[in-house]
């Protein structure tokens, strides 16, 4: 029930909490996509708490698991926190078109939509205004 007090919590504005529990959530999945999952509503919530290396590490760790197993749409939400979190973070990033072009493929409208926002801020950040621009529409 981990996982239920994760989202409970999220629900709260109870961020860090929330995270604690997603990952203690992830520690006794009894399978791998569960954990994966659970993963990313931990990096998800440790996000929204300003914990941002966690967010990224554990971000990382659930892409590490999604990647061998081709969990495409996982593995793509992974290295989207994990660019959030390093955005948020302060970091100097370039934004990646092929993240955009990749994450639309999905077909998933979510990611995709995440993803091609997340980017345009980076390049916004960057100076790169009309590549923001091209980003922010998608």
């Amino acid at each position: 029930m981990a996982s239920a007090r994760g989202w409970a919590a999220y629900a709260e504005g109870r961020f860090e909490e929330a995270g604690a529990a997603h990952a203690l959530a992830a520690e006794g999945a009894p399978f791998v996509t569960t954990r994966i999952s659970s993963l990313l509503n931990a990096a998800s919530a440790y996000l929204e708490a300003g914990r941002f290396d966690a967010a990224a590490r554990i971000a990382s760790e659930a892409g590490a698991f999604a990647r061998p197993r081709r969990h495409v749409l996982l593995e793509a939400r992974a290295e989207w926190l994990g660019r959030a979190a390093a955005y948020r973070r302060g970091d100097d990033l370039v934004p990646d078109g092929d993240l955009v072009v990749a994450s639309r493929q999905l077909g998933n409208p979510q990611v995709a939509g995440a993803v091609a926002l997340g980017e345009a801020a980076i390049a916004w950040r960057g100076g790169r205004l009309d590549e923001a621009l091209t980003y922010a529409r998608q």
